[in-house]
């Protein structure tokens, strides 16, 4: 069985998608491979790398410290086995045994750490990512998920242009599909 743990250096680190790389190690405790974090200095298309990483790397348990509501979810959804660590300096050997003394099982997405901007990200129409990260096809990291507006340049109900007003969105809160209240492209 594979266990991978997000790593900063030589201890486990503090957030699960904050960490700099991945280690994955045996049942005995010993490190058969690690892994840049896909998710670390990406933008959100960057958190579906990391998902697919576990799932090539054929990870079966993660031990995290603290991890978010919306990422444990999805492990959760992927049937990964999911365990909290409240020691960041504990050896391979005591994590890659699943009855090791304080790892409790995460099973339910509302035992991870709840997000401070998915609420606000929800509202606003997305992601957030600025200009130069956008595709041709006006999607900040091209995927066609729900939070991932069109940003090309587009005129609004009122007149105004959203070319240049805060990361693509329009500033009213609302969508139309893939698209914010856009009627008129320029």
């Amino acid at each position: 069985m594979i266990t991978a743990i997000p790593m900063n250096e030589d201890r486990i680190a503090n957030h699960f998608t904050k960490a700099e790389n991945f280690s994955f190690i045996n049942e005995q405790g010993e490190e058969v491979s690690r892994h840049a974090n896909p998710a670390h200095s990406s933008h959100c298309a960057g958190k579906q790398n990391l998902l697919d990483l576990l799932i090539q790397q054929h990870a079966e348990r993660i031990v995290v410290r603290n991890i978010g509501m919306q990422m444990l979810a999805k492990l959760l959804a992927h049937q990964l086995t999911v365990f909290q660590t409240n020691c960041g300096r504990r050896n391979t050997v005591e994590l890659a045994n699943p009855e090791a003394a304080g790892l409790v099982p995460l099973t339910e997405a509302d035992q991870g750490r709840p997000s401070l901007n998915h609420e606000v990200k929800e509202k606003e129409g997305g992601c957030r990512h600025k200009r130069v990260s956008i595709s041709k096809q006006g999607r900040c990291c091209q995927q066609q998920t729900d939070g991932h507006e069109a940003h090309g340049r587009h005129h609004h109900k009122d007149g105004h242009n959203a070319h240049n007003r805060g990361h693509g969105r329009c500033g009213h809160g609302t969508s139309r599909g893939s698209h914010c209240c856009r009627t008129t492209p320029v």
